[in-house]
């Protein structure tokens, strides 16, 4: 499971990636942690994320959604 730095190269400073993860056996917490150090890794660290979460029709039997999005901005 990759951030795929060619993003980084083409949006601007300030701009927006949206990244998707939908594997159930990836925690959030683990997720996040590999999309900022792939960014910092690539020299375009996340200034901020923006995590949006599954809607209520979008059921986890266990809360750890497989449905993972971020909004990072760059």
């Amino acid at each position: 499971m990759l951030f795929r730095s060619p993003c980084l190269f083409v949006v601007p400073p300030g701009g927006k990636i949206v990244a998707v993860n939908n594997v159930a056996k990836v925690k959030m917490d683990e997720w996040l942690d590999i999309l900022v150090r792939c960014a910092k890794k690539a020299g375009r660290p996340i200034q901020e994320i923006q995590v949006i979460k599954p809607d209520p029709d979008f059921p986890s039997w266990d809360e750890q959604h497989p449905l993972k999005v971020a909004v990072c901005t760059v």
